[in-house]
């Protein structure tokens, strides 16, 4: 049996027991508040991307995940002329009960703004949004869209892109698989274009949620979306928290009468400085996006191109994936190459192929070059991995490397 007080006996006895001591009851003394903090009202912008099938239902599940659970928000839909408002994360009856939108912003601090199909990226920071955020999906051709959309932000910045408060936020997807597909993103955006794009979170389904409203129309103003984020702004501004309103910033653990929490004082004594070494900041490690150990370049190897009948490689690659191939063939159409990993770097270097034709002939007087659209070849190790590409335009090869006698080398066969 425990030598430890019973507290439960303990707080039976305190009620129930008229004469009998009551045994002890132990409380902790050493017992932290909890503290918990209301966020700040923001205004954020959202621009969606290629999002799963639907993908007008994962606007609301993704605005409701990146304000938080349990946290009062509104989605701003502008749609042409309209203003769609559909408010969460308060009782629905309450919700419905707001007429105007200084009684939302009273109640509703995290307002995220969805513009419409004909906003264009660029056009993002001359919101006056407190942060911006990019909707998409984890597949290839959703990163490729979001990378360039990351690309218009930055060019349509009136600032440093590094102050640019930019983030990326996942749906239709693992958390796991999300979280690596946004950092390999992430890293991308930070070497080319010189910004930090940050994991805001994903999810993976969408789930029925009770607490949100049908939402308010609003008719939008003339001056469109930008005077509509003015005005959410001003309506946050002018919301004064009293002391029964808004609710408290944090709260403390309920105690027992007569007990308090005192934080420990430290003994009394002469302080020892000691100046601080300034350290790198520990970065997140990349995921690895080369080949498999089968298809790692080596000097035996040679290059991709030297695998495919009847192309020549060219002296010249994409500046923003020097690790893909360029290479003609005798009529004189380039063809791109390279791992199967790095597909998003061989659709860059398509982009990249098709703008800059000219260019091409130019750094390559000895070669025939024609403008048209590349060939993209894509070089893999285990066929199996790849079997879900089949039927696509890209040209799936098999490159190992085989025993032939005592000697070994290199093998290598169209797979599509």
């Amino acid at each position: 049996m425990t030598t430890h007080p019973d507290q439960y006996a303990a707080l039976t006895a305190l009620f129930t027991t008229d004469s009998a001591s009551a045994p002890t009851l132990a409380i902790e003394s050493n017992l932290e508040p909890e503290i918990v903090v209301v966020p700040s009202p923001r205004i954020e912008c959202l621009i969606p991307g290629h999002l799963p099938v639907r993908a007008h239902a994962w606007f609301l599940p993704c605005a409701r995940s990146l304000v938080g659970p349990g946290l009062p928000g509104v989605l701003a839909r502008i749609d042409d002329d309209l203003v769609q408002l559909n408010s969460f994360g308060l009782e629905r009856e309450e919700l419905e009960a707001f007429q105007s939108l200084p009684e939302l912003a009273r109640a509703c601090g995290q307002w995220l703004i969805l513009p419409g199909s004909h906003f264009e990226p660029s056009a993002a920071c001359s919101l006056d949004a407190d942060r911006i955020t990019i909707l998409t999906g984890a597949d290839q051709a959703a990163l490729v869209a979001a990378y360039q959309m990351i690309k218009s932000i930055v060019a349509g910045a009136m600032t440093d892109p590094a102050k640019l408060d930019l983030g990326l936020f996942i749906a239709g997807s693992p958390e796991g698989m999300a979280a690596e597909t946004a950092s390999r993103l992430a890293d991308t955006a930070l070497d080319q274009l010189g910004c930090t794009v940050a994991y805001r979170g994903s999810i993976q389904r969408i789930e029925l949620e009770e607490d949100c409203s049908t939402g308010m129309k609003l008719p939008l103003s003339e001056g469109g979306i930008c005077t509509f984020v003015s005005d959410v702004r001003s309506a946050l501004a002018s919301v004064k928290p009293t002391r029964n309103e808004g609710g408290p910033v944090a709260k403390t653990l309920p105690r027992p009468p007569g007990m308090s929490w005192t934080p420990p004082q430290a003994e009394p004594g002469p302080v020892e400085f000691t100046p601080a070494k300034l350290m790198p900041s520990p970065s997140m490690p990349k995921q690895s996006t080369q080949v498999p150990s089968s298809a790692e370049a080596s000097c035996d190897r040679g290059s991709f191109a030297s695998h495919v009948e009847g192309l020549t490689l060219l002296p010249i690659r994409c500046p923003a994936c020097d690790q893909i191939e360029l290479a003609v063939d005798e009529a004189g159409r380039v063809h791109c190459l390279g791992p199967i990993e790095e597909l998003r770097s061989l659709l860059v270097a398509e982009g990249w192929v098709m703008s800059q034709g000219t260019l091409l002939e130019a750094a390559c007087p000895d070669h025939v070059v024609t403008v048209s659209p590349p060939a993209l070849h894509g070089f893999t190790s285990d066929p199996m991995e790849v079997s879900d590409l089949h039927g696509t335009t890209l040209q799936l090869r098999l490159l190992v490397e085989v025993e032939a006698g005592e000697s070994r080398t290199w093998f290598s066969t169209r797979l599509s």
